[in-house]
This record gives C-alpha cells, structure tokens and sequence, in this order.
C-alpha cells in the first residue's frame, strides 16, 4: 500500500466531541491520519463514523475539539476553510443534477465563462475532461449524468473532489473523505472505485475511508480505526488484525465458537439462526411489470431472511416496490399473512402489517425537516388522529419507546 506506516501524519482529530439533541455522537475522539494512507474508519450504525467524517471536511460544526491539517486549525463547522485547507468529501447519496451534463455538474461551483459572461462551454468540457478522464477516460462528459450507471456517477462525484479550483479559491485536495462510497454499486464498480481510491493514496493523498464492509477495509486500507457508541476503540495497522478481532471492537465482545470469518459475516447480517422459520408470512406470485419484472415469485416465513441479489438494474428495488403497491403497473398476486392484497395501494400493505425500508433513504425514505419521533409514527398518523383528522400529540409521543 501506499503508506509504509513511517509517513508524516497530515490531519489530526483532537477530543472531539459532538451532540444531537439527546443523542452523543461523538465522545472525546482523537484520531491521527497519515499522508498517502487510506485509512479506515469503522463501527456499527451509530459509532459515530460519518459524523467524524463530516467534521473533518466542515459539514459538521462540533461542540469542542479541533480538527488540524498540516499544523493549521480549520474553523470548526466551515465548508470554505475545509476546502481552502484540501479537505474534501464524497457523500453516500450522490449530491448531482442528473439533468445536466457532466460537464455542467463537475463544474457547477465554478462555471466558466467567456469575456461576453456566458458560460464557455468549450472549457466547461475541457475541464470536465481533465477531471473525469483522470479516473475513467471511457466517460462522455457530455452524456447526461443520469444516463451514467451509479458506479460512474460516483467517479464523476469523485472527480468533482479532485478539482483544484472552486469558488473560495482553495488549492489542490489534500485529504478526501468517503462516506460509505459503495452503497449503491455493484460488485464491478466497487472494485473500480477500490482501486481509484488505492490510486489516489499512492499520488500522495490522504483518504479517510468510512464503512463497515469487512472485505473493502481489507482490499484497499492501510490502518483502521474503530468507534464505538461515538467512543475512540483503536487503532491497528489492517496487516495485523483479523476480522474476529475487528468485530469484538465494533461490538465490545468475543463471538465465541466460529472462525473469524463466520463471526463477521454473522454479525454484519445481523446474527440469527437459519433454519428458524415459521408460517407463511409473504406470497408474491408471477410479479411483472414492463420492461422492468418478468413473472417473479418467492415466499417468506415467520423468522426468516431472504436475500433479493443481483447487479445494478437487475430488478431488486424495482421487486420491492412491486411488493409494496409503488409500482402501478405491476401485475401478479401479493398475499401478506394469507391476506391477499386486492389494490396496489401502500396503504393496504401497512394496514396488514408490512413496512418498507426504500432503497434512497433521502428521497423516498425520510422527511428530513420533520423530528425523528414524527417520522417514526408517519405511516400510522390516520390511526392516531382524533375526529376530522386532528393529530393527537398526547398519543403520538406514547409511542416513544418504538424511536
């Protein structure tokens, strides 16, 4: 790997700390980062990874601590410093336009323009180009970007982090934080985007890597550092430690009994025995829809957990959303609990008991603007309303214990 573990450190996270409402992120945490590292970061959901992520890139003010880069103290909670530093970020959900060009979305902060004021397009490209084909040469920087499949879309939202222009007039990138860049991808793509990410550290960058993927920390990671409950855990060079001994500091305890490898793989799937089922829970009979489903069909018992796989634009999500009632040309039979379901109305599935974690949290999962406890009780507001449909707070906030 790039870093030999005898390279300078560049960027420092010193005692920070970092409250949500009732909720401590992050709890007196320092880590040390090395340039030309790709140096992970790792816990269970909720350590506190991402928000660390956040405030060393300035998304994130935190409550105390401080954040150095090279002997410079960066302005808490400050994009512009971050970026003026070399501090960088590629987000989990990608933040792009899909109706403009390439082009126009790597050059979005900082369009070009001719001595007339309009957009110069000739450079825009040309720019674009110098970016994107740094990365992946085989992309059109004219192409739609929604027309680009997500694992080159995220190139594109890497190469938008590599830019060393910008509208606070910062330099090169020195440092770039991924959040969970492979959520979306498949298995091709993420061993593309591993190895820019190697890449990237061998040209002399710093890459601070968050995820909880076992198999991507050791593919492409130098060190790695685990949080647990918004707590500093450790530190190891990823050479010398093991999956086992990675899982009992994310979780604070030994899984006894199995490999290594069975301890992660069962923890990471969320534990639970096979073979522990019950009745019929789920029927989906001869599921189509154009050009998206052909005739698909599966059953799901009590306690069990079944697995829909396949690669990007296989027809995962567009199963699910079948199942659920959002896809209103799906054709075929869903019966939840024997109950057969005779619309394709979402509401009708949550009356029978079924829930539906989309894939884009962002868009189609949450209501960012409304409280954590407003979304948890959304689906089942009609029931807790009083006459005319006036919500009923009282009995709303009884239904604490479910957030």
């Amino acid at each position: 790997m790039a870093s030999d573990g005898t390279s300078p450190l560049l960027l420092e996270a010193r005692h920070i700390s970092k409250r949500f409402g009732i909720t401590q992120a992050l709890d007196d945490v320092s880590v040390s980062f090395r340039a030309g590292e790709v140096h992970a970061l790792m816990g269970e959901n909720g350590a506190g990874k991402s928000t660390l992520g956040k405030i060393i890139s300035g998304l994130h003010r935190q409550d105390s601590g401080e954040v150095i880069l090279d002997g410079r103290r960066l302005r808490p909670g400050s994009i512009e410093d971050a970026f003026d530093a070399g501090v960088r970020i590629v987000h989990q959900e990608l933040a792009q336009c899909p109706n403009l060009s390439v082009a126009e979305n790597l050059c979005l902060h900082d369009l070009p323009r001719s001595r007339l004021g309009v957009v110069d397009r000739h450079a825009m490209e040309a720019r674009a180009r110098r970016l994107v084909h740094r990365l992946e040469p085989r992309i059109d920087v004219r192409a739609p970007l929604g027309s680009l499949s997500p694992g080159r879309r995220q190139i594109c939202q890497i190469a938008q982090a590599l830019d060393d222009r910008g509208a606070s007039g910062g330099g090169g990138p020195r440092a770039i934080v991924f959040d969970e860049p492979t959520s979306s991808l498949s298995a091709g793509e993420v061993d593309r985007l591993l190895s820019i990410v190697r890449e990237l550290a061998e040209q002399g960058l710093t890459v601070i890597y968050v995820s909880h993927r076992m198999g991507e920390i050791f593919a492409c990671c130098d060190r790695v550092t685990v949080l647990r409950d918004g707590r500093y855990v450790a530190t190891s060079r990823v050479a010398d430690i093991s999956e086992g001994d990675l899982v009992e500091q994310m979780i604070g305890r030994r899984l006894e009994g199995e490999t290594d490898e069975a301890q992660a793989l069962r923890h990471m799937s969320g534990g639970g025995s096979p073979g522990d089922t019950g009745e019929e829970v789920l029927r989906v009979q001869d599921m189509r829809s154009p050009g998206r489903l052909h005739g698909v069909s599966l059953r799901v018992r009590a306690g069990e957990i079944v697995g829909v796989g396949g690669l990007v634009g296989a027809g995962r999500s567009e199963l699910l959303n079948a199942i659920f009632g959002l896809d209103p040309r799906a054709q075929g039979t869903v019966a939840i609990l024997g109950r057969t379901m005779r619309t394709r109305d979402p509401r009708e599935r949550i009356r029978a008991g079924a829930g539906y974690v989309p894939e884009d949290r962002r868009l189609q999962g949450l209501f960012l603007d409304l409280s954590v406890l407003e979304n948890t009780v959304l689906p089942v507001m009609p029931r807790l309303a009083r006459m005319l449909g006036v919500r009923d707070l009282r009995a709303e906030r009884a239904r604490r214990s479910f957030c």
